[in-house]
């Protein structure tokens, strides 16, 4: 793979994530819109604390998102090693996100995205790829 194909996926992984976070919300169907409201309905209420330490967590994830595109699309090795952070980073919270609903299109924007992420990690480490970060 050359470096302009892996910067176009990197692209493409940022365009998936985004829209797999927002298409049920702006585009969801009638059924995917009241799962989600009733899903809504029947979580608990969260403290104060609890949603501002979320939002402090999820700020300073999204910030290392941002930080990792940029070093990934110019092939510095401290994007890569942010890009793996952030993996983690969001793959450890999703455990305490509670109960989330799709539609059919928004999981699956939701699944290419994963592979797409992981598909990235690989060549970032696994590839000649590899040399152009050092």
């Amino acid at each position: 793979m050359n470096k302009r194909i892996f910067q176009i996926l990197v692209i493409v992984d940022l365009v998936l994530s985004l829209a797999a976070g927002m298409y049920d919300y702006l585009l969801g169907t009638e059924v995917s819109n009241k799962a989600i409201e009733f899903i809504a309905s029947i979580e608990p209420e969260s403290s104060d604390l609890s949603f501002y330490i979320f939002m402090a967590y999820a700020f300073a994830v999204l910030l290392l998102v941002v930080v990792s595109i940029i070093g990934l699309l110019k092939f510095k090795d401290w994007g890569r090693k942010c890009y793996v952070s952030s993996f983690v980073l969001v793959a450890i919270a999703y455990p305490f996100l509670g109960v989330s609903a799709f539609s059919g299109v928004g999981q699956l924007l939701n699944d290419s995205s994963f592979v797409l992420s992981g598909f990235l990690l690989a060549v970032m480490y696994l590839s000649p790829l590899e040399q152009d970060f050092k």
